[in-house]
């Protein structure tokens, strides 16, 4: 009787203890599956759930350094071009890339690129390749602008004695430093050039001025080899200037500052582009004041249609870390100022935009970054391009192939980068 009475004990025992570790194990069940898939949040009642963000841009840059690329002087911004060429093996066009950077003896360089192309099989073979840094001598100080097309290429840069030099070639065979002059008083910084066809050139420059950070605009421009001389570009003092854009044949535009602090619109369509056609016209007060470095970008994205007339204007705010952007049309219409979020940190901020939707700046940890215009959902910012440091604001080319970027690290070497 008691055997029998500890067997059945036993065998509850063992029954409770079986049922236990099943408990057990389906306890653990539930909270694994709770882990890795955690309850959704109720949507509170009256309220709707917000819809996904917009898709973001997607874009690849691959940086490359330039060979024995040398320290700058104070880390001065380079510049580039891309020169579009018919490649004939390939019978495709393709981007000639031409650098020009300030050594730290102010001495400008250049270094150029090609498609070098072999046959194999039948089948053409083309890589893109630098040549060696070639010392064009000069002593400069400031940002050099350049020009080219086909095998033209063509250097500008501001003397110590503040006139305008140029030095050019059409083969291997650089000319030699020519002073280009200066209006009065010469010219001390914001030297850009532009070529809308061959044999046709715009250079800009703000003039010096007895007036801290101010000056006039000035315009020189050669037509079929001829220099034209120096002309005051309307529009009074300025505090700076964008560099100029000339996104179709006979049409220039640039945005400055003036010393109101009214941002400018100042632009060319009649393909004469000089004051005896008073040809410039300058809108003002385009859209509110937000920094001291304003950009042009052209054609508008918002105005694709219409790449001769739209632009916009864009303007870091570095002072709540943002870039303002204005889309419009020259006597037409300005849309209101869209302000986005960007991680833009230097008072010395120039952006670089070349004739594509994309925006590209530096942040304030040294990386390179690009806005985008989306037509759903406007401007969008924050994709980073790099994640070194880089010292000079990024410059860049819209070509056939690609965006094409040149920037400086803080070991005074100078990249590229293109982004397709």
């Amino acid at each position: 009787m008691t055997q029998s009475i500890f067997s059945t004990a036993n065998g509850a025992l063992r029954c409770s203890l079986r049922f236990a570790l099943f408990f057990a194990i389906i306890v653990l069940l539930t909270v694994s599956r709770g882990q890795a898939q955690p309850m959704p949040t109720p949507t509170p009642q009256g309220t709707q759930t917000p819809p996904p963000p917009p898709a973001q841009p997607t874009m690849a840059a691959y940086w490359n350094v330039l060979k024995n690329s040398s320290a700058q002087t104070n880390y001065i911004q380079p510049a580039i071009v891309a020169r579009t060429a018919n490649n004939p093996l390939t019978n495709a066009l393709e981007d000639n890339l031409d650098v020009y950077a300030v050594a730290d003896d102010g001495t400008t360089g250049v270094i150029s690129e090609s498609e070098v192309c072999r046959s194999r099989s039948g089948h053409p073979i083309c890589r893109p390749t630098f040549g060696t840094w070639t010392n064009l001598g000069g002593v400069t100080y400031n940002s050099p602008a350049a020009v080219g097309w086909g095998t033209h290429r063509e250097a500008f840069v501001i003397g110590t004695n503040n006139n305008l030099y140029h030095n050019y070639t059409d083969n291997q065979t650089w000319s030699g430093w020519q002073s280009l002059g200066a209006p009065t008083g010469g010219i001390c910084v914001s030297l850009s050039a532009v070529s809308w066809a061959a044999d046709r050139i715009d250079v800009f420059a703000k003039g010096c001025s007895s007036s801290p950070g101010t000056g006039n605009l000035w315009h020189t421009w050669m037509i079929n080899g001829s220099w034209q001389g120096w002309e005051e570009v309307p529009g009074g003092p300025i505090v700076n200037v964008s560099p100029a854009l000339a996104p179709a044949p006979g049409v220039i535009e640039l945005a400055a500052i003036d010393n109101n602090y009214n941002v400018e619109d100042i632009e060319c369509h009649d393909s004469v582009c000089d004051n005896s056609n008073s040809s410039w016209k300058v809108d003002d007060d385009v859209t509110p004041f937000c920094s001291e470095f304003p950009a042009v970008q052209a054609p508008s994205p918002s105005l694709a249609g219409s790449p001769v007339y739209g632009h916009a204007i864009i303007q870091p705010c570095v002072g709540v870390y943002e870039l303002s952007g204005v889309n419009g049309r020259f006597g037409v219409s300005w849309e209101a100022g869209q302000s986005f979020k960007a991680d833009v940190g230097y008072n010395s901020l120039q952006i670089s935009t070349g004739l594509s939707p994309n925006v590209y700046f530096r942040d304030t940890a040294g990386n390179i970054e690009y806005a985008q215009f989306q037509t759903s959902s406007g401007w969008t910012s924050g994709y980073t391009l790099g994640s070194d440091t880089f010292v000079t604001n990024p410059v860049s080319v819209t070509g056939v192939e690609a965006d094409w970027l040149v920037a400086v690290k803080s070991d005074g070497t100078v990249w590229y980068a293109y982004a397709p």
